[in-house]
């Protein structure tokens, strides 16, 4: 597995009441006020509940996220994915409604084994233990990496984003 992990932070597609367009990491960060951005799929933004003051993330392997920063956590309209020779085609993500939150804690690589019930406590309704986790990451990442089997894909442990929900915003 020597192909990169991490998705290109550069650039990001958002869909607004302007249409479709693929905006810098710069730009999006100052249109939301936010240092970065966490992206779900649309069902999974839809388990977001109003009154959800924390949430658990996970990613494959490790993220970019880092404590102390503020994140806009936007659902996917639109799936990217990434081409032969690497390079990637953006998701796009709706700007319409989305919730903000604070990363209080990251932790990189960790083994599938080693989650923990306090992370499943706080982590979207679907994924309530070990078995939900690795099918949510195998449908997530699968699509992203088609040349690995899925004991490579779920061999790279996870990321566990935790951030406290500050706010939720329908534009």
């Amino acid at each position: 597995m020597a192909r990169n992990l991490i998705s290109d932070g550069t650039r990001i597609g958002i869909i607004d009441r302007n249409g479709k367009s693929v905006i810098s990491a710069a730009e999006f960060q100052t249109r939301l006020d936010v240092d970065g951005w966490i992206r779900l799929s649309s069902s999974d933004y839809g388990q977001l509940s109003d009154w959800q003051e924390k949430l658990v993330h996970f990613n494959l392997g490790r993220t970019t996220n880092q404590a102390a920063l503020r994140y806009a956590i936007v659902p996917i309209i639109e799936r990217g994915w990434r081409n032969a020779d690497g390079s990637e085609e953006p998701a796009y993500v709706s700007l319409t409604s989305y919730a903000v939150g604070i990363c209080i804690d990251v932790e990189q690589r960790v083994a599938l084994t080693e989650v923990t019930e306090d992370h499943f406590r706080h982590s979207l309704a679907g994924i309530s233990g070990r078995r939900e986790l690795e099918a949510a990451l195998l449908m997530r990442y699968r699509p992203m990496f088609p040349d690995f089997s899925d004991g490579e894909i779920l061999a790279q442990g996870c990321a566990i984003t935790t951030l406290r929900l500050v706010e939720k915003v329908e534009v």
